[in-house]
């Protein structure tokens, strides 16, 4: 489904338009040609279907009329972002699927219940470390919390040629995720490509924290 703000043709769109795909990322608009949607052969697409499919099921079999009202209340106190960048209110419901969707693709299990209100967790360090014993990317984060989050999960894109390359979104792959180990090695970089990693911390209830972004480029030593 297209999103589409001011003219049919502005910078202002996402999503599929005729034969036209606009994408928007990091600040920027990106048009290219549509893709034609396919039957999900991947064994991640058809795990993503079947979260999907499971958390819509949750929502009108599983959830009792009390929980689904908890989470209409739970709802207006969160403030979402659309492909656009604006900000609005979900329902009940897309807030639901939101957090289930996001439990079972971590793994966590699913009480049905609204997560509690966010904590006050800050990356305080996104780094690469590149050691001369291998070919080796090490990432560390730390937190300054009330309470400690659960786990990380970072996602690479590339390689690319130049540092000018910008990673769009389906450009992400899932690359590690971490509980109490707050490092992990990438020893699969090739000699003098770029990449970028995005990182963001996650809570066992469904909360997540921001997206942290780091670019680099593997030079052997």
């Amino acid at each position: 489904m297209a999103i589409v703000e001011d003219p049919l043709h502005s910078s202002k769109a996402s999503g599929n338009l005729g034969a036209l795909c606009y994408v928007n990322n990091c600040s920027s608009t990106i048009v290219r040609g549509a893709w034609s949607g396919t039957q999900s052969n991947t064994s991640d697409q058809q795990t993503c279907k079947l979260n999907f499919a499971t958390a819509v099921g949750d929502w009108s079999v599983i959830l009792t009329q009390t929980q689904r009202e908890s989470w209409e209340n739970a709802a207006r106190n969160v403030t979402l972002i659309n492909r656009l960048g604006h900000k609005f209110t979900p329902s009940g419901r897309q807030y639901y699927l939101r957090i289930a969707m996001r439990l079972y693709y971590l793994g966590k299990a699913n009480d049905y219940e609204p997560p509690s209100a966010l904590s006050s967790a800050l990356v305080t360090a996104f780094r690469d470390i590149v050691r001369p014993t291998g070919r080796r990317l090490i990432f560390e984060c730390g937190y300054q919390t009330r309470t400690s989050a659960d786990g990380w999960i970072v996602f690479r894109a590339g390689p690319y040629d130049s540092q000018a390359r910008k990673a769009t979104e389906p450009e992400f792959k899932k690359f590690a995720q971490k509980g109490l180990t707050w490092y992990t090695d990438d020893l699969t970089m090739i000699d003098t490509k770029w990449y970028w990693y995005r990182s963001r911390w996650f809570f066992n209830d469904g909360n997540v924290g921001n997206w942290w972004y780091l670019q680099t480029r593997w030079v052997s030593i």
